[in-house]
């Protein structure tokens, strides 16, 4: 099932990184994945989550469990969207992945990053033989949020 997201490109374009780092922060529900041009499954993807929060986001499994935490910077001025990150998981070296990002009117989110050591992805693409992840995720409501 593939999530259809739309932005408005003159509203993307006045927007700075304040107002894309605002709308950033908050719980995602992850619906979508891709890695290396293979679809994550459904059932492994059921319940995750990613929390974002500051400059930092942390991805959680159904059972709430940490998998995955990077601080990150982006640079609203290029469109795609940019996005910086750093590996701050626990047991695994700092690591370095580039990639772009999309928010939806619809409270709808793109991510696509490159494996560290990889060129930033031009587009929200994940083909196979190419070194990148893709993932689309709807935002909570506040009131769900924790």
């Amino acid at each position: 099932m593939a999530v259809a997201m739309t932005v408005c490109p003159a509203a993307r374009a006045e927007e700075g990184t304040d107002s894309v780092m605002e709308k950033l922060q908050g719980v995602w529900n992850v619906t979508r994945g891709v890695s290396q041009g293979e679809d994550i499954p459904k059932k492994d993807l059921k319940g995750t989550k990613m929390k974002i929060e500051d400059n930092v986001i942390v991805t959680y499994d159904a059972d709430e469990n940490e998998k995955y935490r990077a601080s990150f910077s982006i640079n609203s001025s290029v469109q795609p969207i940019a996005i910086d990150m750093e590996t701050k998981t626990k047991g695994m070296p700092p690591m370095k992945s580039l990639g772009i990002v999309k928010l939806s009117e619809g409270n709808g989110l793109k991510l696509c990053y490159a494996l560290p050591g990889v060129d930033r992805p031009a587009k929200f693409q994940s083909k196979e033989g190419e070194m990148t992840m893709l993932f689309m995720a709807k935002k909570e409501s506040a009131t769900k949020s924790k």
